[in-house]
């Protein structure tokens, strides 16, 4: 019976240290995977800010997008961070104010999860998108969908840069985004009809070479600079098209 007890208290002990470390690691692990997901949202390099508080945040929807996307106040501003709050649908809407003139975007958008549906591009620059032109911003958390239909101005052979979210960027930060069963196209030439620049049926995309146009899905075209001594890189991650 000594033995015996002598026994038991001997077995718990050695379950007690042989599988501890086991717990503490997967314990350990779990709390690194809480942590990483909780911190994924925040951007590499010089675009996100510890402090949140260094961003004056705007929110949009569907009633005021195109209002606050016309004015100037929240372009060529590192600190601003403007959230959707809803999906909108742009069906039948003029976005033309929106591109009256080249803007470039240098803050942070977030569509926080929505859907923005049914666009059409038109641009007084060769700069098409959602965000024409973007630099040292970050795009995050949207979902582009339904028709998307670019409306190119006749640039001759200058270069036209498109894309559904980017037309070009430059250290720019693009993540969490998809564009989902788009269908995208542009105006015919008028003198040669059935010429689209840029029609996607059977799920691929046929651009007229001579047109001289960088086109992508969710982004046209980006750079990585180096300035002032610091190199921020653009990074596209954990986006499908």
């Amino acid at each position: 019976i000594l033995l015996s007890k002598k026994f038991k208290t001997w077995y718990k002990k050695k379950l007690f240290f042989d599988f501890f470390p086991i717990i503490f690691a997967l314990a350990s692990c779990l709390g690194l995977l809480a942590f990483s997901e909780s911190s994924f949202s925040k951007a590499e390099g010089n675009v996100f800010s510890a402090d949140d508080g260094n961003y004056t945040d705007i929110t949009v929807n569907s009633e005021n997008f195109v209002t606050i996307f016309s004015s100037t106040s929240i372009y060529d501003n590192s600190n601003v961070r403007v959230l959707l709050e809803e999906d909108i649908d742009f069906l039948g809407q003029d976005l033309s104010t929106i591109y009256s003139e080249l803007r470039v975007f240098k803050g942070i958008f977030d569509g926080n999860g929505h859907e923005i549906s049914n666009i059409t591009f038109t641009s007084a620059a060769p700069y098409y998108g959602l965000f024409p032109y973007a630099q040292n911003a970050t795009i995050q958390n949207v979902r582009i969908t339904g028709e998307v239909n670019f409306d190119f101005t006749d640039a001759g052979n200058s270069p036209i840069y498109a894309g559904v979210l980017v037309g070009y960027g430059e250290n720019v930060v693009v993540q969490n985004c998809e564009a989902y069963n788009v269908e995208i196209t542009s105006q015919e030439d008028p003198e040669e009809p059935d010429s689209s620049i840029a029609v996607r049926n059977e799920h691929s995309i046929s651009i007229l070479v001579n047109q001289n146009i960088t086109f992508g899905g969710l982004v046209g075209a980006v750079t990585s600079l180096t300035t002032a001594g610091q190199n921020t890189q653009s990074v596209i991650r954990n986006c499908i098209n």
